[in-house]
């Protein structure tokens, strides 16, 4: 082997000097300057942020994770669309220049700034192992941005070496293996003449080799004791419990087939302990799985599928939870049908329905066996601690009954009006008649509105504003509250008016161009019970809640938010009113005529429905609530660097507002 040899074969092999393996990048110190280069395994497309830069989300991966369905994951902010990586497609290999690692939610990710130097070869432009030679003057298109980077022979090689080692060789794609080869740049032009070179040879590729015959899909049906990280599969499994995680916006479904993977986790202690508020209704060991369903999955999850159901999720990526310990899966939108819903009620002729339920008496079955003779031996000793209390019991009641035996014959002797020192100063008789009872204050509700949590504890309205959790004392005794803490409430509330006045303004369109509800309820207490202890509380007192997502989307039900001012959205519009009717009955109505008499009141947003005497007949309902916080200046990205600092530093309230959102929260359909 000649020395060019080796060191072509050497450069294939090495990583080049100073870049970083991803795999070792996520356990790095955070802040840290860092080199490095992968492949793209997942992106989106670049979007604008809160200010005027833009943004850019993605995913790179390398050897060091051992496949390509796991990695880092790296964004890009910069001033421009014309400076912004053009990711096009998963396998383009990316080479970060001096990015910066920052550690979100206990993740480290790769974030490249404005200065970040990136190169981008897009996938169809890297040749095939063998056929690049870095020596015979041909290079490897790529875009570099800024413009003036160059990479060197070194990271071209490793480019090509990462397609091959990451599976994304040509003979891995639909359109079956290609070679393609490697166009011609002048070694002596400008960097901007190679570019505009590269870019125009990008889809110049020959074909050398016929295309191979394209291998079957894979078989992504399985059981929950086959799964294994970083693959997807089509799992089936009865909901043991569905979570809704309101500031995340994703539905944790916890499902089982009843069979046993030791990478699970063991619910053996939650499914014995009876200090839980509500007892584990799942099979005992290692047999359920937790998945994270995002949108729009979430959705389908909690409006379809109840506990106790089957449930079909197709396409569900198994990996290691955060703590690296056990398996878990999550479910994200679909890059190029990001509407399409992979979860749904599995159909109950299907075979793999039958088999859970046979697997399901027989672990049950099982459990019960292994437990009889525990249960015989603890049954012997609670059987004598409830002679014990039974005996303890009835001493108490024969101590009483003396008791008031001796209190009448006293009072007995008094009546008498015996001549003693006793008689002339007689004791007052005790009142043993019982005490009314307390008044029970009955109030009509709205019955056409149902929460997710009926059972939990009350809270009071005036619990909301005045949260007592947020008062909290250091060591030193010192006392502070707290902006916000994050608290949910299952309450009576009443709407006395809404935001904005115009119901088309309900919905609002997000950065990415879908459609969403947005909108806000100014409530008062709806429990008359408080008005009779506190009148401020229910007549003065009033709390504005943001209803908007997914949240919003469940209160509403039908209607799906769109552009409510397109003359094509009527029906949509009507819709919405009626199902609102049932919420606030003549509020919309009422405010619609004080407009009419008072147009000039119309445009201002600071109009209060309540201040200008409108009272709907609206009934009180029960609702949950969130308390969260935001950042307390909305605007802020607008302003300097350095009076954000100086704001930060003198806000006692820490840069955060509190602020209430409803969830778990629905109008019955008719």
């Amino acid at each position: 082997m000649t020395s060019r040899q080796e060191l072509l074969h050497r450069w294939s092999e090495e990583r080049p000097d100073g870049f970083l393996d991803l795999a070792t990048a996520e356990y790095a110190t955070p802040n840290s300057r860092v080199n490095v280069i992968g492949v793209i395994i997942d992106f989106m497309t670049p979007a604008k942020t809160r200010g005027t830069d833009w943004q850019m989300s993605c995913t790179v991966s390398d050897p060091g994770f051992g496949s390509n369905t796991s990695g880092t994951r790296l964004k890009v902010f910069k001033p421009s669309l014309d400076v912004m990586p053009q990711v096009k497609d998963e396998g383009d290999v990316i080479i970060v220049r001096d990015g910066q690692l920052k550690n979100i939610g206990g993740e480290n990710i790769v974030v490249a700034y404005s200065t970040t130097h990136c190169t981008v070869f897009p996938h169809n432009s890297i040749p095939s192992p063998g056929a690049f030679d870095p020596f015979s003057g041909k290079c490897i298109p790529f875009v570099s941005y800024p413009a003036g980077q160059k990479p060197s022979h070194h990271e071209m090689l490793w480019a090509v070496s990462l397609k091959r080692q990451m599976g994304f060789n040509d003979s891995d794609r639909a359109n079956g293996s290609h070679a393609h080869e490697v166009p011609k740049v002048d070694a002596g032009a400008s960097d901007e003449s190679k570019q505009k070179q590269s870019k125009e040879t990008l889809n110049t590729a020959t074909v050398k080799e016929p295309p191979q015959q394209q291998q079957p899909a894979r078989d992504k049906r399985a059981l929950i004791s086959d799964v294994k990280a970083n693959c997807f599969y089509d799992l089936v499994g009865q909901v043991i419990k569905l979570y809704h995680d309101t500031f995340g916006g994703y539905v944790e479904v916890y499902i089982t087939d009843y069979t046993e993977n030791p990478g699970l986790r063991d619910h053996a202690a939650e499914a014995r302990d009876t200090a839980y508020s509500k007892p584990w209704q799942g099979p005992e060991g290692k047999r359920t799985l937790k998945i994270e369903a995002h949108p729009p999955h979430a959705f389908a999850a909690t409006s379809t599928l109840k506990e106790g159901d089957v449930a079909l999720l197709q396409n569900v990526r198994i990996k290691l939870a955060r703590s690296g310990a056990e398996l878990e899966g999550n479910m994200w939108p679909d890059r190029l049908h990001p509407q399409r819903v992979l979860v749904s009620k599995a159909v109950s002729t299907d075979e793999r329905v039958q088999d859970i339920h046979k697997r399901k008496a027989d672990v049950f079955m099982n459990t019960k066996d292994t437990t009889s003779k525990t249960s015989n031996k603890n049954s012997k000793q609670k059987r004598r601690r409830q002679a014990k209390q039974e005996r303890q019991r009835e001493a108490n009641r024969q101590a009483a009954a003396s008791k008031r035996k001796h209190d009448d014959e006293t009072d007995d002797s008094v009546d008498d009006g015996a001549d003693s020192e006793t008689a002339r100063h007689p004791i007052k008789r005790r009142n043993t008649a019982s005490p009314p009872p307390k008044a029970i204050l009955k109030f009509n509700t709205n019955t056409n509105i149902r929460v997710q949590h009926p059972s939990e504890r009350l809270s009071t309205f005036s619990d909301i504003p005045n949260n007592p959790h947020r008062i909290c004392r250091t060591s030193d005794g010192l006392e502070f509250v707290m902006p916000f803490v994050n608290c949910k409430h299952v309450v009576h509330l009443r709407v006395v008016d809404f935001y904005p006045h115009d119901l088309r303004a309900f919905a609002t369109q997000t950065p990415s161009g879908e459609w969403t509800w947005n909108f806000w309820l100014t409530v008062v207490a709806g429990n008359p019970d408080e008005s009779l202890r506190d009148k401020k509380t229910a007549e003065e007192r009033a709390i504005s809640i943001h209803v908007l997502g997914i949240e919003a989307q469940r209160l509403l039900g039908s209607p799906t938010p769109c552009d409510l001012h397109a003359e094509s959205a009527s029906p949509v519009l009507q819709s919405l009113e009626q199902r609102l009717f049932i919420l606030w009955a003549d509020l919309h109505e009422q405010k619609q005529a004080y407009f009419s008499a008072h147009p000039e009141v119309e445009s201002d947003p600071e109009f209060s429905a309540r201040a200008a005497g409108i009272k709907a007949s609206s009934l009180p309902f029960l609702a949950c609530v969130q308390e969260v916080g935001l950042p307390k200046f909305e605007g802020s990205w607008r302003m300097p660097e350095e009076e954000r600092k100086e704001r930060d530093v003198n806000d006692p309230g820490m840069g955060y507002v509190r602020s209430w959102r409803l969830f778990g929260t629905e109008i019955k359909s008719a």
